[in-house]
């Protein structure tokens, strides 16, 4: 059996935490989204699994602020990836693993919900 932990596409550590705080009408969040590195590729040499390459690790971080209007609704305030990092690249310069690192950057939402 082989262990694939680390090879491209399998980082061996992926986690999300989440701190969260509300008080009365207001509620916020704080997201933290983390990839580990992982290798560029894998080739078989001689009968041997070689692990050529590094793609960084990855960490994001997202924010949440909602205000609890009652009857009249609610408002949530977003940033993802607050910090704007960059997805990862490959040493060619291309974007290639979209299920571990997305290319958005940073983004902004406004939600309104209302039930009545």
């Amino acid at each position: 059996t082989v262990d694939t932990s680390g090879w491209s596409g399998a980082p061996e550590f992926k986690s999300v935490a989440t701190l969260s705080w509300s008080l009365e009408d207001h509620a916020f969040s704080w997201n933290m989204t983390y990839t580990d590195s992982t290798s560029e590729d894998e080739r078989l040499v001689n009968g041997a699994w070689v692990q050529t390459g590094k793609l960084d690790s990855w960490l994001i971080h997202n924010v949440t602020y909602t205000y609890n209007a009652g009857n009249y609704g609610a408002i949530t305030f977003t940033v993802n990836n607050l910090t704007d990092e960059d997805p990862v690249l490959s040493s060619a310069g291309t974007w290639d693993d979209q299920d571990l690192y997305n290319n958005f950057g940073r983004d902004y939402r406004v939600n309104y919900t209302i039930s009545f």
